[in-house]
């Protein structure tokens, strides 16, 4: 395997009230790579009303989210490497 492996790309809806949508679902080009899930919600005042979109990442093994923007989430969809490289070097400086 040479590139990511996109294990998903419907959109499904993670939580009762739609609030959370996971946009795609994959994977680094390694055997032992991490499940990564790209995901989006919306952002909320104390009223619940309703703003922007926020975009996340979400992956095996660690509960702590990485907040994108709109630009990064797009590219990761063209270009899902992008995505993973993210990922290792976020793990790498949050846990080295």
């Amino acid at each position: 395997m040479n590139e990511s492996t996109i294990i998903s790309k419907e959109k499904e809806y993670l939580t009762v009230c739609r609030d959370v949508e996971k946009i795609m679902k994959f994977k680094g080009k390694y055997e032992d790579s991490r499940v990564i899930s790209l995901c989006k919600t919306i952002a909320v005042d104390c009223d619940r009303n309703c703003y922007e979109d926020v975009y996340f990442l979400k992956y095996e093994g660690d509960d702590l989210p990485i907040i994108l923007t709109k630009e990064a989430a797009e590219e990761i969809i063209e270009n899902p490497e992008s995505g993973v490289n993210l990922v290792n070097m976020r793990w790498f400086d949050r846990y080295k």
